[in-house]
């Protein structure tokens, strides 16, 4: 009897030891529940592709239930459309386009997008103008055609401000002035190929360097990129947007680009749909920059401005509270 009272004790413990263990096992099962974040991109041939593709795997593989992977779009305005929209839940976007869709201001006065947040401030974007050789002024642009981006891209918006600053114009719909020139809408890659085809004159690339199409086409002898007077950078750099800043593309950026050149350049930021919790936000944020030589075999150029203290400046748009518990952890955070 005594033998059976000891048999039904033990397994009765054995029963409850192994039931915990089974809750602990779900519980753990529970806390890694699966997460899909899609990353919005840009053209193939640009910087925020591969980037983008770096991210994803390395989100995929360190967070915990997270499957994560990039798509090629046309680019800022097209990502935050889709943002919008839930079709993906990160982007990598020119900072003044989502900021004028943050606050409802310009093209976006009358259809305010504002469902992001701010992850992360990411690197410079330089405005290339490759031409055919020979074409080597801003004026020489008149009457060509230009690959001016993907439609619903920023480099489409930043084209249409920048030549127009300078007097060129393309756009059908322009209410104040009449195109002189002719606008090609295609991606960076396929830009490259029209150009070498001689089927367009000059072709708008918004990359940091060295942006790959810009090296294919370079390579070849056959192409230039068109610098700007110091008077025409300051035009440009006082546009109403406050959104170009001055930079100098210095010499043997590319083959064949023996001189500096003076240059225009705009900023990027990694958005973050609202539909993304505080905690993955944060792990995000937090897998970037303790991870970054991950991202330095993508663009080794674009990983050296991942820093936190870059992270946190120059753009008004709201940061989202997992990205700002990660720099307060890390000192870099100024509580406004």
């Amino acid at each position: 009897m005594r033998f059976k009272k000891f048999m039904c004790v033990l397994w009765l413990v054995g029963f409850i030891f192994g039931a915990s263990v089974l809750l602990t096992e779900t519980a753990g099962v529970a806390e890694a529940k699966e997460i899909f974040v899609k990353i919005g991109t840009g053209s193939l041939g640009g910087t925020y592709y591969p980037v983008g593709v770096a991210m994803g795997a390395l989100f995929s593989k360190t967070i915990p239930g997270m499957t994560s992977s990039a798509m090629s779009s046309g680019g800022t305005v097209d990502n935050i459309e889709m943002l919008n929209e839930g079709e993906i839940q990160m982007a990598i976007c020119i900072e003044d386009i989502a900021k004028k869709a943050y606050f409802g201001e310009a093209q976006y006065a009358n259809n305010k997008i504002d469902n992001y947040k701010v992850l992360t401030v990411l690197w410079p974007n330089v405005q290339h103008i490759v031409s055919r050789k020979g074409i080597s002024k801003i004026s020489d642009l008149e009457g060509k055609r230009i690959i001016v981006g993907a439609t619903k891209s920023g480099t489409e918006v930043n084209a249409y401000e920048v030549l127009g600053e300078l007097g060129i114009f393309f756009r059908e719909n322009d209410p104040e002035h009449k195109p002189n020139s002719i606008p090609v809408f295609m991606n960076y890659t396929e830009g490259a190929d029209v150009l070498k085809n001689r089927q367009a004159d000059a072709a708008w690339n918004n990359s940091l360097p060295p942006a790959s199409s810009v090296m294919d086409l370079l390579s070849t002898g056959d192409f230039e990129i068109i610098g700007l007077t110091k008077e025409q950078q300051d035009k440009v750099t006082a546009h109403k947007s406050k959104a170009y800043f001055p930079h100098t593309l210095k010499a043997n950026t590319y083959q064949n680009q023996p001189n500096d050149l003076l240059v225009i350049s705009t900023s990027n930021v990694m958005l973050v749909s609202d539909s993304l919790d505080d905690e993955t936000t944060y792990q995000l944020t937090k897998q970037i920059f303790e991870n970054t030589p991950a991202l330095e075999a993508a663009h080794a150029v674009a990983a050296k401005y991942l820093t936190v203290e870059n992270a946190v400046t120059g753009t008004s748009i709201p940061f989202c509270e997992g990205a700002i518990r990660y720099y307060r952890e890390r000192g870099v955070w100024k509580d406004k």
